[in-house]
């Protein structure tokens, strides 16, 4: 990837754009002098989390998407977590690359400059 074009069109793509994001997470928590708590999730069906941010407690799940637009079948995996049996969780977030914030509770959108 040698200028703005070839990262554009690369095959992998989405995944620096989730490494990415998952990177900007872990200096946010670094920075307040936090050690982040950062996961990923996947179970044996293919279900999977992109990022669980735990606090000790319980887990923030975020589904992190390469996309413009919002859908909301993003949120499916969230859900399928969050009624997971002994899961605290009962909300979530989804970072995309569109300009809209979607407020749906309990898991709204979120452009992925407003992390």
């Amino acid at each position: 990837i040698r200028n703005i074009d070839h990262l554009k069109t690369h095959p992998l793509v989405s995944w620096i754009f989730e490494t990415f994001i998952v990177s900007e997470c872990y200096k946010r928590f670094h920075n307040l002098g936090i050690t982040p708590q950062l996961y990923f999730w996947r179970d044996q069906t293919q279900n999977e989390i992109d990022l669980l941010i735990y606090d000790g407690r319980k887990s923030f799940p975020l589904e992190i998407k390469f996309s413009k637009s919002y859908h909301s079948d993003y949120k499916k995996t969230i859900e399928y977590w969050m009624q997971l049996d002994d899961n605290p969780a009962r909300t979530g977030a989804i970072i995309y690359c569109g300009e809209m914030v979607n407020a749906n509770r309990p898991i709204p959108a979120y452009p992925w400059y407003l992390l």
